[in-house]
């Protein structure tokens, strides 16, 4: 069977209406969060949701189709063989995407952008329109508790910023470094956070050399593993803290790792971030389960460094720690960015 063939459990109409702007995701036992995650949208804007289960048993199935603006997609194949969901989300872009404004996202992201207390997701698209955009550059952000990571339970009576509202204001934007002609995209990558911090401290040097250095080490024992000789990989950095999540999807079009990087297109003057929770009290038990299934391939090995240094971390709070309020936290500490043009759409729709 093709990692790709879902099976289509709704029976929720899907109209035909390019207006919609729509969420596509993959989700495994995702309870605790998707009630505040599906809140959050909605309220931002998106009109429609499309999710593939991956053979979720907590009652994340039974939740979804209980919606009525979520359609759900089983499938019991291996997460890695369907290149991290990739090629599932993929096949639901092309059939339900094609021409609309998608958004792709995990159960533990929230989508953010300047003045996105004002203005919906519609008016962002709109203005990308206008501009001529396809997609926007977006970090990730990791968000967590004051205290214990054990305190920060996540229920779905709760929001996500008001168990884990703390992130830390040191980021670095750099060119990501590259030894082919044709330059990844999208062309800088984010150095920085908790990750950084606590489980990746070679990774706080940003010098070009530095980074070269690593990133050709990296390959070669990528190269070495794909030729057969059973070297040990050893993740020298943390997932790379960007994405393209937002995107005018055309047939064409393609992820090639994860929503992080993909064939080039046009982004947009302004840039956004995806609020990251990952650092709730199931993180320990998720990391475990990462290294156990295999189904993270080298983010397994990131998951196992997690649990060999956690118990060393205690909390994630240092003296950067800067509690999140709006998005006009992330414009002013220079995190996201906004453009005279975006401001004076917002302006003419009496938005500022």
């Amino acid at each position: 069977m093709e990692a790709h063939v879902l099976t289509r459990l709704d029976a929720i109409d899907i109209p035909n209406d390019t207006r919609e702007v729509r969420v596509f995701g993959v989700v495994n036992n995702e309870i605790s969060r998707l009630p505040h995650l599906l809140d959050y949208h909605r309220k931002l804007g998106v009109n429609r949701f499309f999710f593939v289960d991956n053979n979720s048993t907590d009652g994340t199935r039974e939740f979804l189709l209980a919606q009525k603006d979520c359609h759900v997609f089983y499938t019991s194949n291996s997460y890695a063989e369907a290149t991290y969901g990739i090629k599932w989300v993929k096949s639901l872009l092309d059939l339900y995407g094609e021409n609309y404004w998608c958004l792709i996202i995990d159960a533990d992201e929230l989508f953010v952008y300047p003045h996105c207390e004002k203005a919906d997701i519609h008016t962002l698209c709109n203005f990308m329109d206008t501009e001529g955009s396809d997609t926007i550059y977006t970090f990730m952000l990791d968000m967590y508790p004051k205290g214990s990571l054990a305190e920060a339970i996540c229920t779905p009576d709760k929001s996500f910023l008001e168990i884990t509202p703390y992130f830390d204001k040191d980021y670095w934007f750099v060119d990501r470094i590259h030894l082919k002609k044709k330059k990844p995209f999208p062309a800088q990558e984010v150095i920085g956070g908790p990750r950084t911090r606590c489980f990746y401290g070679n990774q706080g040097e940003t010098s070009p050399a530095y980074r070269l250095f690593m990133h050709v080490v990296e390959r070669g024992i990528v190269a070495l593993r794909k030729f057969g000789i059973p070297f040990p990989y050893i993740r020298l950095k943390a997932t790379p803290l960007f994405k393209v999540p937002l995107i005018k999807w055309k047939r064409g079009y393609a992820y090639t790792a994860s929503t992080h990087q993909m064939n080039e297109v046009k982004l947009s003057s302004i840039s956004g971030a995806l609020l990251h929770f990952k650092f709730f009290s199931d993180f320990h038990a998720r990391a475990l389960h990462a290294v156990k299934s295999k189904e993270h391939a080298e983010g397994s090995i990131e998951y196992k460094r997690y649990l060999d240094r956690m118990d060393g971390v205690g909390n994630l709070m240092y003296e950067g720690s800067t509690q999140y309020t709006s998005s006009d936290d992330l414009v002013r500490t220079k995190l996201v960015k906004s453009s005279p043009a975006y401001e004076d759409f917002l302006r003419s729709k009496g938005l500022l």
